[in-house]
């Protein structure tokens, strides 16, 4: 008999916790969410990252995520793993084609490694890495 209020399958994961699939077992999600299905088997798609636009409260989700140095003619000329002043976030690129791109930014208001708070010319933005936190997002 399948249980008819089943619950989201959480493991200890290396102290990070992960959230399983009640079907097949998979990993849904590093770190633990209210999920019980894979995308596979139901369940809506998880992304790693969660990007809040504040004032607005736009949301974009996506896996990937990178900053991007822009040279003199404001053309790309490097891309880093970490923010800086002066980069801009690039959200899940594929092929020329990308989820989100924000314009440089100005300053760096929080950055706890797995949530970052900053401005950019003419935004401010709340970063959600969803692999070591399960921090609520705010928008204001």
């Amino acid at each position: 008999m399948k249980n008819k209020n089943p619950k989201p399958i959480h493991k200890f994961n290396d102290g990070r916790g992960a959230t399983l699939c009640n079907n097949c077992n998979k990993i849904i999600s590093i770190g633990l969410i209210d999920e019980l299905f894979c995308e596979e088997h139901g369940g809506k798609r998880v992304y790693r990252y969660k990007l809040v636009r504040k004032g607005d409260g736009l949301v974009k989700d996506g896996n990937v995520v990178f900053w991007v140095e822009w040279d003199e003619n404001s053309r790309g000329k490097d891309k880093h793993e970490k923010i800086g002043v002066g980069y801009s976030l690039l959200l899940d690129p594929v092929y020329g084609n990308y989820t989100w791109l924000t314009t440089t930014v100005t300053e760096i208001l929080e950055d706890q490694g797995t949530y970052i708070r900053f401005k950019t010319k003419n935004s401010e933005y709340e970063l959600y890495d969803s692999t070591t936190t399960n921090r609520e997002t705010t928008t204001a």
